[in-house]
């Protein structure tokens, strides 16, 4: 398992075969570089699919808006990349997602949603921070959370990250438009399979078989 973000970029980097770092703070391009590129790449992928380690719920603090057509607006969490639902014991907790195979995105699974709580993502009155709005009293939010401890980190996930990073850094650090392309197909790969795990990680039971369909593709 990694132990540090300069481990990953690191992995990074001997994709594209650049010299490695030791610190963001290094005094070369490829630290400047990574320092750049490393946060944001984490949270792309981050977001990129409903990974098991970075779920989490979390009840809402109300915010003192009022948006017309919501019963309440609550406070986006600081931490949330990707809110997902708000929690209702009545549905399904189970997320319709799919995988990348060679590239493609196939969707493995197709589930139906029974009583979905409404809301919707919008800015307070002075457009300075998120607002989650509802009609759903002491709202749950069920979404993905920045984590940036590595060592939270699912080993896929990592791998993942890491070629993500190197189609990122592909560019500045060797001008060339076909390796990003190869990181890109590599991290699809490495995407995919770890979908496919993640999925594997929980389960589900229906609580209305009339509101599902399953495919497998």
């Amino acid at each position: 398992m990694m132990s540090n973000a300069i481990d990953i970029c690191n992995m990074a980097l001997s994709h594209i075969g650049s010299p490695r770092i030791q610190a963001f703070t290094d005094r070369t391009k490829q630290g400047f570089d990574c320092d750049l590129h490393y946060e944001p790449v984490r949270d792309s992928v981050l977001r990129a699919f409903p990974w098991n380690f970075a779920k989490k719920r979390k009840v809402l603090a109300l915010s003192d808006n009022t948006i017309s057509g919501w019963t309440y607006a609550y406070a986006y969490p600081t931490d949330c990349l990707r809110a997902m639902d708000i929690y209702n014991p009545l549905q399904s907790q189970s997320y319709t997602d799919g995988y990348y195979d060679n590239g493609v995105y196939v969707q493995s699974a197709v589930q139906v949603k029974a009583n979905r709580t409404k809301f919707e993502i919008s800015l307070n009155d002075g457009n300075t921070r998120r607002l989650v709005l509802t009609d759903q009293e002491d709202a749950e939010l069920i979404y993905i959370a920045r984590v940036t401890d590595p060592n939270v980190f699912d080993t896929e996930f990592t791998k993942a990250l890491a070629y993500a990073l190197a189609a990122e850094l592909a560019i500045p650090q060797k001008g060339d438009p076909r390796l990003q392309e190869v990181m890109l197909r590599n991290y699809q790969m490495i995407l995919g399979q770890a979908q496919k795990e993640n999925a594997n990680e929980q389960f589900d039971v229906p609580t209305n078989v009339s509101a599902y369909v399953t495919a497998r593709m």
